[in-house]
């Protein structure tokens, strides 16, 4: 029996394309993210909260994205719960997306290997860093020491980023507990930066899949209607 493709026009094409570009990407992205949280376990390190919920979310996401698909082809699909689903997965991966790249958007992987002590640098409890005078600092090294740490400071680890001004001078960005991970070793810097890129990819291609299930439904019931109406009127 051949397979039927549902006559949706351009719009379910769309949608199919997507659908099968999400699959794609939330394969990579969990292997990706998968892959990272591993080795920050295997570094007796805490995995961030932010990228354990994408690979969760990730997982989940796959398998909604392959039995929609299967409802789309058989026809069957609640159209407008779908909009609503993949609106829904937007706005959560635009939140993680947000989170995770206020810090690691700082972080330039080509220079890890020269400022890697600094620019992310893990603390323990009783050492902290704070800065002398960022701004007015004649060398990046002479930015930030290291004093004992304060008792609001519950975690194990405590990582601070930093940005590198065009001037020499450096300033506190955000307090995180992955760039110092990052910040040793480039190829992990980059696999962090392009899970990163495949969550701000998969928010896109869900917003792109909402509007073509919404749209589609939009249509298929002024269809409908327009039939109810013409059964009415003979």
């Amino acid at each position: 029996m051949a397979l039927s493709f549902p006559s949706h026009g351009i719009l379910g094409k769309a949608y199919t394309f997507t659908r099968l570009l999400q699959i794609a990407v939330l394969i990579t992205t969990i292997g990706l993210t998968a892959k990272f949280i591993s080795q920050m376990i295997e570094a007796t390190t805490f995995p961030p909260a932010a990228f354990v919920a994408i690979l969760a979310i990730s997982c989940l996401s796959l398998i909604y994205t392959v039995i929609t698909l299967i409802l789309y082809f058989d026809n069957t699909l609640p159209l407008l719960v779908t909009c609503v689903s993949d609106l829904a997965l937007t706005a959560t991966l635009l939140v993680l997306s947000i989170l995770i790249g206020k810090p690691l958007s700082f972080l330039s992987c080509t220079k890890v290997g020269h400022y890697a002590p600094l620019s992310f640098q893990t603390l323990y409890p009783e050492e902290i860093l704070y800065p002398t005078n960022p701004g007015q600092a004649s060398s990046a090294s002479d930015a930030y020491n290291i004093a004992p740490a304060s008792a609001q400071i519950p975690e194990k680890h405590v990582t601070v980023a930093y940005k590198y001004n065009n001037d020499g001078t450096v300033e506190e960005v955000r307090g995180v507990n992955y760039g110092a991970f990052a910040g040793g070793n480039q190829a992990v810097c980059e696999l962090m930066k392009g899970a990163w890129g495949l969550g701000i990819a998969l928010t896109i291609g869900f917003l792109v899949s909402a509007f073509c299930a919404g749209w589609i439904w939009k249509t298929t019931r002024g269809q409908s209607k327009k039939g109810e109406k013409l059964e009415e009127i003979a």
